[in-house]
């Protein structure tokens, strides 16, 4: 199976670049089709109107996390800020859906690089995900930039190995827009790849001077440090939420510390491969991050798509004595990638008792992790892999 999907990722990246954009145009056709009644509509949505309030905020000489709902680098507002100043509010909500529509055009189509055959199945099936994906009605109705860094943090760390300033460079940019990125490129940075080199020192330490650049270098960085998250974490699928539910009072910075060291220890573990490299990063990404929500869960789709894609390979080949084992494992395999899927219920339930709190919001939680440590265990990396 490890072999058959390196196959198949191989002829992915082989085909030209001009076949590439074509199939995430076409993707993206279909998202802008499919939603265009939200896409066209003037008005901001409710994420779309935290920006355009801190816009505001900072061409008032005002800090942009008072009074307000953003909570992402004040690079993101003066720079929102200095657009709309230069061009207007309706072209900056075109630009920002623009590049939702592209980023997770982007991300669906780098996550569907290990399934095989014909490009036109890829792109069926990966409308058809468009249309119906509650994680995607979720994220352009409210107009959540989490759809466009998916996009950039899963092409980030698919071209590391050939092209690790451009790496680094996205990356970096992708923190600056929506902090996401910092587990993902401390699992970079710990990684041991199989082949020796130090491209992925390159490109992480590049996504690290990229995001302190753009994110220290600003004002109103001791605003965004004083924003109180709790609440906030009481409704979102992390771990941190978990910990909260619990009823252990520890700040975030502290559980997201300890699941970072979590994130080096397995790194360091062993060599990994291209494909477990991309999966723990991308765990990495979502378990560090106090803020996950359902859009965020995007980030999470190579994961389904490669663990769900494993499991149906290992229980086609199981012998008649092995076959209810693999049937089993399928259905796992398939409850934890359906737990993502319907994640939007488990934000939701904030003010229930902590019992069904916990019921609903551990799946969602653990199930980035769990698919990418089936992945990791099932795939053995090789040095062309690295």
């Amino acid at each position: 199976m490890a072999a058959e999907l390196e196959g198949n990722f191989e002829g992915w990246r082989r085909r030209s670049t001009a076949a590439h954009l074509a199939a995430i145009a076409a993707l993206a056709l279909v998202m802008l089709l499919r939603w265009w009644g939200p896409l066209s509509d003037p008005s901001p949505h409710l994420d779309e109107r935290s920006y355009f309030t801190a816009f505001e905020r900072i061409a008032a000489g005002q800090s942009p996390y008072f009074e307000t709902s953003y909570a992402y680098p004040p690079v993101f507002a003066i720079a929102g800020s200095w657009a709309v100043e230069q061009v207007g509010e309706r072209p900056v909500l075109g630009a920002l859906r623009g590049a939702n529509l592209l980023g997770l055009a982007l991300a669906l189509w780098c996550s569907m690089a290990w399934l095989p055959g014909p490009w036109r199945l890829r792109l069926l099936g990966g409308g058809l995900f468009l249309l119906v994906a509650p994680a995607v009605r979720f994220g352009v109705l409210w107009g959540n930039l989490s759809l466009a860094v998916a996009g950039m943090l899963i092409f980030a760390l698919l071209i590391w190995r050939r092209a690790p300033l451009t790496s680094g460079l996205v990356l970096g940019a992708s923190i600056a827009l929506k902090p996401l990125a910092p587990g993902a490129v401390l699992a970079l940075l710990a990684h041991r790849p199989v082949a020796k080199g130090h491209r992925h020192w390159i490109a992480a330490s590049v996504a690290m001077t990229v995001a302190a650049g753009l994110v220290l270098a600003f004002p109103y960085l001791d605003d965004l440090r004083t924003l109180a998250a709790g609440d906030l974490v009481s409704r979102s699928v992390s771990p941190h939420r978990i910990v909260h539910l619990l009823g252990l009072r520890v700040h975030a910075i502290w559980v997201t510390v300890a699941l970072a060291v979590a994130v080096v220890v397995v790194a360091r573990w062993r060599p990994l491969g291209r494909l477990q490299l991309l999966c723990l990063a991308l765990a990495a990404a979502l378990a560090t991050s106090p803020l996950v929500w359902h859009h965020t869960l995007l980030l999470a789709l190579p994961l389904q798509i490669v663990a769900l894609q494993l499991a149906y390979g290992r229980f086609q080949v199981a012998s008649p004595s092995s076959r209810r084992r693999a049937g089993w494992e399928l259905s796992m395999v398939a409850l934890a990638a359906a737990a993502i899927l319907a994640a939007e219920g488990a934000t939701g339930i904030y003010d229930y008792p902590v019992v069904l709190q916990l019921f609903g919001a551990l799946p969602p939680t653990l199930a980035p992790a769990l698919l990418a440590g089936y992945v990791i265990r099932l795939t053995a990396p090789a040095v062309a892999d690295s």
